[in-house]
């Protein structure tokens, strides 16, 4: 194959759908804002629509979908 075709077929393979993967957590009320904290991600505040905030540790959940997307500590593992 020459170049051209390559790029092609590379181009190809962008065209796969996206899919998106959510994960429900408990939480009284509407979400109005959700910030997750810099130095640590994994832990996430909501504040609610009657002005309640809560905390979140979500590692466990970043984890799943880390490992549902080839990136969990199996894909590491491998890598290093």
């Amino acid at each position: 194959e020459n170049e051209e075709e390559e790029e092609e077929d590379d181009d190809d393979d962008l065209d796969l759908d996206p899919v998106l993967e959510h994960y429900n957590l408990r939480h009284a009320g509407c979400v109005n804002r959700i910030r997750a904290m810099p130095q640590n991600p994994s832990v996430v505040a909501t504040w609610s629509d009657a002005g309640n905030v809560n905390l979140y540790d979500v590692k466990g959940v970043l984890d799943i979908f880390d490992a549902s997307s080839g990136r969990g500590a199996k894909a590491e593992s491998a890598e290093g």
